[in-house]
């Protein structure tokens, strides 16, 4: 399941980067002679550059939050945000007499739904998907950064603790599963020296 939100998710940002892009960069009247985009002739510019930026926020905040492990919670905050987006969308299209491209919509909503329900509840994300360097898997493999012993080289006495994490110079080990891509490219670096 988890691959399936993942899949489904990279389709979405796909989609909404290149739906978002073209609202906010080309001039409204080019995609106004599109079939199913004669829409953009009933709002301001104004609201379609901002629709499209919140297109290119929401397609950006399906992968990245989860992929590098940072406020993960984003990602099912997207899908709902984007979800909200096509419920409009399929709305503004059913008054315009354009039922094909409501149900393209509605299609769009009931994946962004999927992917909102799935993070939330049923696969969310308990560790970034990126591999993690040996060091930090061993580290994080039970939650318990704290058994993470000095970098090579380095002596005990360089170790330091404070309350909530374990430093080596210029390195912070945060407690607990949701470590960060950054602390961990830190602890990396440290222990390769």
């Amino acid at each position: 399941m988890n691959l399936a939100l993942w899949i489904i998710a990279g389709l979405l940002a796909a989609g909404f980067l290149i739906t978002g892009t073209t609202k906010l960069f080309i001039p409204r009247q080019k995609p106004a002679t599109a079939p199913g985009v004669g829409w953009v002739n009933d709002f301001s510019a104004r609201f379609v550059k901002t629709l499209g930026a919140v297109e290119l926020l929401g397609a950006v905040g399906l992968i990245v939050p989860g992929a590098l492990g940072i406020a993960p919670v984003l990602t099912p905050l997207a899908a709902i945000g984007l979800a909200i987006i096509m419920v409009g969308a399929a709305v503004v299209t059913l008054r315009r007499h354009e039922p094909k491209h409501a149900l393209g919509n509605l299609a769009l909503l009931a994946l962004a739904v999927l992917i909102a329900f799935g993070r939330f509840g049923l696969v969310p994300f308990r560790q970034s998907p990126l591999r993690l360097h040996p060091v930090v898997a061993r580290a994080t493999a039970h939650g318990r950064p704290s058994e993470l012993s000095p970098p090579h080289g380095a002596s005990q006495g360089s170790f330091t603790e404070t309350p909530g994490t374990r430093c080596w110079p210029a390195t912070v080990v945060a407690r607990g599963p949701g470590h960060s891509l950054f602390g961990n490219v830190l602890l990396v670096l440290s222990a390769r020296r």
